[in-house]
């Protein structure tokens, strides 16, 4: 089946912010000790283009292109917070990431965003249950800014994930000073846990940095029971992946946490 073209996305991408097609899945995080939810991540999703799905990793590309990535991230940001206030009014307090890209959290008034929306939903109090995921790439832009803005978030209640941590540029200088609770280890290295010695070897490093820095660990993409019991053995606390659970619709999770929470 052909690819979708840059500009067939693209003009996707726009119809679905002005038709307001635009949403968001969730996809649970686990304790691996246990499997019980500790968490969601929340996913942009757009409608179907000539009946396919278009890839997050393109529309998110093209948007940071095109200057949109900044709309659609105050969407996200907009829309977690709701269901946020949803979930406390259901008796339920449970945390939900969002990504959040280099043009976005750089952009003056990221911060101000924020909290407009944590004053307008009311849940100023309820500032732990989201958590702001940034690639570690993230600090060779303005590193001093990027703590200033991160200090006020973590101010705030906010928790902090480096995201696809061991992939991109990091300054273990720069990553010791940030006010971070977790490291989130790249999908790629987690794939190739039973044949790669030297990713196993990476996994155990960043496993040993981030508790050496009080931050705990989330692993992505574990889509086995072997590899789920490995990382429980290295020490990594959470787990995230087709092994737990797929992105699903909020009120699929919301119904699935309630069951949880009455059992």
């Amino acid at each position: 089946m052909q690819n979708h073209s840059h500009e067939e996305i693209e003009k996707h991408i726009d119809e679905s912010i002005e038709k307001e097609t635009i949403f968001l899945n969730f996809q649970p995080k686990v304790f691996i000790s246990s499997g019980l939810v500790c968490g969601y991540e929340a996913l942009l999703r757009l409608p179907l283009l000539n009946g396919m799905y278009v890839q997050p990793s393109q529309v998110i590309n093209i948007a940071e292109q095109n200057g949109k990535i900044l709309e659609i991230g105050a969407f996200v940001i907009r829309e977690v917070c709701f269901y946020i206030r949803m979930l406390d009014q259901l008796g339920i307090r449970i945390p939900i990431s969002v990504n959040v890209s280099v043009p976005q959290f750089m952009n003056r008034g990221f911060f101000e965003y924020i909290e407009s929306q944590f004053d307008f939903f009311g849940i100023r109090h309820l500032g732990y249950l989201l958590e702001i995921e940034l690639t570690e790439s993230m600090m060779i832009h303005d590193p001093e800014t990027v703590i200033s803005v991160l200090s006020k978030l973590n101010n705030l209640g906010i928790k902090l994930a480096i995201d696809d941590f061991g992939v991109g540029y990091s300054s273990l200088n720069q990553l010791k000073r940030l006010p971070v609770d977790h490291l989130k280890i790249d999908k790629s290295f987690v794939e190739n846990i039973e044949t790669s010695e030297k990713d196993r070897f990476v996994i155990k490093a960043i496993i040993s940095l981030a508790h050496e820095f009080g931050m705990t660990v989330i692993a992505e993409g574990i889509e086995n029971r072997h590899q789920a019991d490995w990382l429980l053995n290295a020490g990594c606390e959470m787990g995230q992946g087709f092994l737990f659970g797929k992105p699903k619709p909020f009120n699929e999770i919301s119904k699935t946490r309630l069951s949880i929470v009455a059992s």
